[in-house]
C-alpha cells in the first residue's frame, strides 16, 4: 500500500503539467492576436486603389455585390463620375454617390484610358477616310478589343467615316466620342462618293467578279393539312360521303432532301457600284416552289448603289431541283448570299 505521501506527489506532478499546459495554450493565444492585429493593421495601412472615371453608358445599375443577380443600390448613366477603388475582373468596385457598389467593367472608362485615347484619335483622325455601312447592329467600342468601355450601339444601316483598322476592328470618327471602334466583321466597306473623279476605276480593276454561295438550307417549310371534314349520319345500308384526301404534310424531321440549285442568271454589276469600288455581300431569303421555281426574294442584308437590287433581279431568274418529301415536291425557303467583288 502506498501512503498519504505518494499521493500528495502525484497531485505535485499533475498541478504541474496543468501550469504548463495553460502557460503554452497562453502564449499560443497571445501570437495569434499579435498576428492578427498585425495583418489588420498592415491591410489599413494599405492605400486604396483610387481612380477616377465616368460612366460611358447609357444605364449603369451599380450593384451591391458583383454580380448582375445583385441587389441595385443606385442607377448611374452617361457622364456621371465614379471612382475606381478594384478591380474584380468582369466587374469594378467603384464609389459613386457615396454610395460604394460594383459596375460592369465595359461601363466606365477610366481617366488615363480616356486620355491615352484622345491622343490617339488625333493621329487616326489624320489619315484619309473611306465609308461603310453597318450590315448588322453593332456595339461601339472605346478601345479595339473585347470587353473596352462600351458607348451605346450602331443600327443597321448606319454610314460611319472609318479611318483606320486596328486588328478586327474599324476606327471610325464618332460625334460624342472622336474616335470609336466597331467590329470589321459588322460593317460593308463603301469608298467615298461615286461622283468624284479620284475614284473612278483603272483598266486595272475594271475586271468585275461576282461568287454565289448557297447558304445551308433551313428545315423546309410545312405545308399544314386541313382538318378532316365532320363524320355525317348516313342511312342504313349506305356508305358516308367520301371527301376528297388532303394534302398530307410533310414529315418534320423526316427523309427531306433540300431544294439543289440547277441553273442561275449572274447579277450584273451596277455601273455606279463599280465607279464607286463598293463590295461586300448581299444576303437573301428566297422561297421556292414544287416546280423549283423561286417565287418570292427578300433582302435581309443589302448593299448601296443598286447592288441589292441586282441580286434580287438575278436570283428571280434561277432554276432549283424542288424540295422533295416523303410523297414528293415540296415549297421550301432557302438563303442565299452573292459577294461582290472587283478584282484587278
Amino acid at each position: 500500500m502506498r501512503g498519504p505521501e505518494g499521493a500528495s506527489g502525484r497531485a505535485a506532478i499533475f498541478r504541474a503539467w496543468r501550469r504548463a499546459l495553460l502557460v503554452i495554450l497562453g502564449t499560443v493565444a497571445l501570437v495569434a492576436a499579435i498576428l492578427v492585429a498585425g495583418r489588420d493593421v498592415r491591410a489599413s495601412r494599405q492605400p486604396e486603389e483610387k481612380s477616377p472615371a465616368l460612366v460611358t453608358v447609357g444605364a449603369a445599375p451599380l450593384k451591391r455585390e458583383p454580380g448582375s443577380r445583385a441587389e441595385t443600390v443606385a442607377d448611374l448613366k452617361r457622364g456621371d463620375e465614379v471612382t475606381v477603388i478594384a478591380d474584380r475582373g468582369a466587374w469594378v468596385q467603384v464609389r459613386a454617390r457615396n454610395v460604394t457598389g460594383y459596375v460592369r467593367a465595359e461601363q466606365i472608362e477610366r481617366e488615363q484610358e480616356r486620355g491615352a485615347r484622345e491622343e490617339r484619335a488625333k493621329k487616326i483622325r489624320s489619315f484619309p477616310a473611306v465609308y461603310g455601312v453597318v450590315a448588322e447592329e453593332t456595339p461601339v467600342l472605346l478601345a479595339p478589343f473585347p470587353f473596352a468601355p462600351q458607348a451605346g450601339t450602331l443600327p443597321k444601316g448606319t454610314g460611319i467615316q472609318i479611318h483606320a483598322v486596328d486588328h478586327a476592328y474599324f476606327a471610325f470618327q464618332d460625334k460624342a466620342n472622336g474616335v470609336a471602334f466597331v467590329s470589321s466583321a459588322d460593317v460593308d466597306l463603301v469608298p467615298p462618293d461615286p461622283k468624284s473623279p479620284d475614284i473612278v476605276p483603272d483598266k486595272a480593276a475594271s475586271l468585275r467578279r461576282l461568287s454565289t454561295l448557297d447558304l445551308p438550307t433551313p428545315e423546309p417549310t410545312a405545308i399544314s393539312a386541313p382538318l378532316p371534314a365532320p363524320e355525317t349520319t348516313a342511312a342504313a345500308g349506305e356508305r358516308p360521303p367520301q371527301a376528297p384526301a388532303p394534302p398530307r404534310a410533310p414529315v418534320i424531321g423526316g427523309s427531306v432532301e433540300p431544294a439543289v440549285l440547277v441553273s442561275k442568271v449572274d447579277p450584273e454589276y451596277p455601273d455606279a457600284a463599280v465607279r464607286a469600288r463598293v463590295e461586300g455581300s448581299v444576303v437573301l431569303e428566297i422561297g421556292v416552289d414544287e416546280k423549283g421555281n423561286v417565287t418570292d426574294v427578300q433582302v435581309t442584308r443589302g448593299l448601296p448603289f443598286g447592288l441589292s437590287e441586282a441580286a434580287a433581279e438575278a436570283v428571280r431568274q434561277w432554276k432549283y431541283r424542288p424540295a422533295r418529301g416523303p410523297d414528293g415536291a415540296i415549297p421550301s425557303r432557302k438563303t442565299v448570299r452573292i459577294l461582290f467583288n472587283l478584282r484587278s
